[in-house]
């Protein structure tokens, strides 16, 4: 659990621990795109990403991702129900990061068929839990 966890606190561990590689953040609801903004504009070498509760993002969440985490190869966001993040925000991100983003699990936002095909088009391997069932959908490219 990281209750307690909040943007400020990561904006403390990200300055001063810049060389991380694996992030997990376990049931921490209150971060924020604030929060993904100092993890993705300071840790420069951060290959693995996880946010099981991310209802407090949104698609600019993702769009820092994109243009700051270059060596991301792994991202997991899921939350219990919905999160600001759309299907056009996880398609963005896709389509920027498929150079060296290897696998993503999504479980915030209900993608369509179409999405989902795109981004394992793209090469990487797709895990999908829909919102509001407890199944998952692997999706190898």
């Amino acid at each position: 659990m990281c209750a307690g966890v909040s943007d400020l606190v990561l904006k403390t561990l990200c300055k001063n621990n810049t060389c991380l590689e694996n992030i997990t953040l376990p049931n921490c609801g209150g971060i924020t795109d604030t929060g993904i903004r100092y993890i993705a504009t300071n840790c420069a070498q951060l290959k693995s990403l996880s946010v099981p509760e991310c209802g407090g993002l949104t698609n600019d969440a993702l769009q820092l991702l994109c243009a700051h985490s270059s060596a991301l190869q792994r991202l997991q966001l899921y939350s219990i129900g919905y999160s600001a993040i759309t299907e056009e925000g996880v398609m963005e991100l896709g389509i920027h990061m498929a150079s060296h983003l290897k696998r993503m699990t999504i479980g915030c936002v209900r993608l369509s068929r179409d999405v989902r095909r795109i981004i394992v088009t793209l090469g990487i391997q797709l895990t999908y839990h829909q919102p509001d069932e407890s199944s998952s959908t692997h999706y190898l490219s």
